[in-house]
């Protein structure tokens, strides 16, 4: 390496390099006599090119040995496709709606958790507001003023029937208490 070019237009040769220390993530840091920090494999592709390199370009390390900088092992990407190379594949599974019958794609990992809570598969919020009601539906006893709290608006026939006569008995008590 002779020498490499900086944003800044200044020149950094080698000999300028005054520390080389570990950096987060297992990036090698390299701090120059001036107090300028660069990540080594940037300068040693910089180097490489004779040019500073663009915030869009990524410097890959083919072998994924983040602090092995030799120039063999480094190659300039676009970000994007830097972020293609290492995107993870994930699967997807197919479901169906319960409340209105869409398809729905979910991570496996998510449907499991779904299938471990015993909740259905929703397709938006609004369904899944009318998945709630049905599950809290079939655990509360409908008739009950338990029920009706947890049946939530619009309620079925059961449930108001509960609360008018909930009403009513309340009613009368407090016309007993005043006598």
């Amino acid at each position: 390496m002779t020498h490499v070019y900086r944003k800044a237009g200044v020149v950094y040769p080698p000999s300028r390099i005054v520390a080389r220390h570990a950096h987060s993530g297992g990036y090698v840091m390299l701090v120059f006599a001036d107090g300028t920090r660069a990540l080594e494999h940037r300068y040693v592709q910089e180097t490489i090119s004779l040019r500073p390199l663009e915030t869009r370009e990524h410097v890959h390390h083919s072998n994924e040995v983040k602090d092995d900088n030799k120039p063999a092992n480094l190659e300039m990407l676009l970000s994007s496709e830097h972020a293609r190379l290492h995107a993870k594949t994930v699967e997807r599974v197919s479901l169906l709606c319960a409340v209105c019958g869409r398809d729905v794609y979910r991570t496996a990992s998510r449907q499991q958790k779904n299938l471990r809570r015993n909740s259905l598969t929703a397709c938006s919020k609004q369904c899944a507001g009318l998945v709630g009601k049905e599950n809290s539906a079939a655990t509360a006893a409908h008739g009950t003023m338990t029920a009706y709290f947890k049946c939530g608006p619009p309620r079925c026939s059961l449930c108001k029937a509960a609360m008018a006569t909930y009403a009513r008995e309340r009613r009368a008590k407090q016309k007993n208490i005043r006598g």
